[in-house]
């Protein structure tokens, strides 16, 4: 098991009928099963392109959250966990958060 902490590039969010909150985006290159809490909410600093992209990104805002991935998705299936370098969708309860902001990233650290 990876040492390294599960990310997940938030491009939107909605709310479905069902009662979730539904966040589509991309996997980090470590897999998110069902069950994994995200405890940050964090956002970079913005480079200047090409020549800011050789130093690592810098973290702008950090809010601390407690989000637990109830479902995942992919390409129009249930997936447990959602694979490394995936676009897909995490579901969360409704009652633990609201819209997630596009260009933010969920972490575990």
């Amino acid at each position: 098991m990876s040492d390294r902490p599960k990310e997940f590039e938030i491009e939107y969010s909605v709310k479905g009928v069902s009662g979730r909150v539904t966040v589509i985006g991309r996997c980090g290159d470590t897999p998110i099963p069902v069950g994994t809490i995200f405890t940050i909410l964090y956002r970079n600093k913005d480079r200047q392109y090409p020549h800011g992209l050789e130093v690592p990104a810098e973290r702008a805002q950090e809010i601390q959250v407690r989000l637990e991935v109830r479902g995942a998705t992919a390409y129009g299936t249930e997936r447990d966990p959602l694979p490394g370098g995936t676009t897909g969708c995490l579901i969360f309860d409704e009652r633990e958060t609201e819209l997630l902001p596009g260009g933010w990233i969920l972490s575990t650290e």
